[in-house]
């Protein structure tokens, strides 16, 4: 019995790792294959960067929590979105300030900076009151609005072609349309198969540790789902580009607590339990009020404000495990 135990256990752990990598592997291929598919196509910039990489980038997050919310756990769904919005706000803003001290721009400080600490807020505020199919659809409304409104103030602004974060760089030449649609579907395929095997070894690993399903979404799984963003935060340094960061982390939380965690209410309401809607979420809601703080009143993020927020990462972790 022990031995069937131990390979279970084994078995469930392989599966959420491997799912881990496969996703942040698959996603990156969705991301570039999508980007360069609607540059093939002549789509404004604007659509590009504000849609498709800003939906790709969320895509992880988004089909394990729905999967997850289909299996009958929102809690692991909405503990992933709950781990995944303070690592972002926490462990990837902080590391990109160790690394970079960035300046942020008056677009996120007017714009993104805003529309992702109401994003979290609401969210909060429907976690807290019970997360029903009409919490779920108040959700997706509200990340409606808030699309058009970054749609149409992105217009407003000079449009930069994307084909540094997008294209093959070093002069070579551009994919065409139907090796970038390739790369898309095969990286779409790819995030499935991750997302699946995720859920599976998270459930399973809950099941058989003793652990609340809610914790585990939060630490695990809401860490791995925000390693990508990780990545791009320390290659961005590496390359100057730590204004788009900043940009893309803040605009990831509005998705995940928006959309993410709407459309899995919306497909599986539950009440979730105190593990998950209480201190854990009181962390997320304090992340994004003290980074938004950082960003206000400095305009840069410095180097002691970075090492701060991943210690509150770190302490997020031992609140969610205690």
């Amino acid at each position: 019995m022990s031995i069937n135990f131990s390979v279970l256990v084994m078995l469930h752990l392989a599966a959420l790792v491997g799912g881990l990598l496969l996703l942040a592997i698959s996603a990156d291929a969705f991301v570039v294959g999508a980007a360069r598919l609607a540059t093939a196509m002549r789509l404004p910039p604007v659509v590009v960067g504000t849609v498709v990489i800003g939906f790709g980038t969320s895509l992880p997050e988004l089909v394990s929590s729905v999967l997850a919310s289909a299996q009958g756990s929102l809690s692991l769904a909405i503990g992933s979105v709950i781990g995944s919005d303070t690592a972002n706000a926490t462990l990837v803003v902080g590391v990109t300030g160790i690394l970079a001290a960035p300046a942020v721009s008056r677009r996120v400080l007017r714009r993104e900076a805003p529309m992702a600490a109401a994003a979290v807020a609401l969210f909060a505020l429907a976690a807290r009151s019970g997360m029903s199919r009409w919490s779920g659809i108040g959700l997706l409304v509200a990340m409606a609005i808030a699309a058009v409104l970054l749609l149409v103030q992105s217009r407003e602004e000079p449009q930069v072609p994307l084909h540094d974060e997008t294209g093959p760089g070093d002069g070579a030449k551009s994919p065409g349309a139907p090796a970038a649609a390739l790369r898309a579907a095969g990286g779409l395929v790819g995030t499935l198969a991750g997302a699946e095997m995720l859920v599976w070894g998270a459930l399973g690993v809950a099941a058989r540790s003793g652990l609340p399903i809610g914790p585990v979404g939060i630490v695990v799984v809401g860490l791995g789902t925000s390693l990508p963003e990780l990545v791009t935060a320390v290659q961005a340094c590496r390359r100057g580009h730590t204004d788009l960061v900043v940009g893309n982390v803040l605009g990831s939380n509005m998705l995940n607590s928006l959309g993410v965690a709407g459309v899995a209410t919306v497909v599986h309401p539950q009440r979730l339990p105190p593990s998950t809607t209480g201190l854990p979420l009181l962390v997320t809601v304090l992340a994004m009020a003290t980074v938004s703080l950082f960003f206000v009143t400095g305009r840069r993020l410095r180097r002691g404000e970075g090492i701060l927020l991943v210690v509150l990462y770190g302490a997020s972790v031992a609140i969610a495990l205690r």
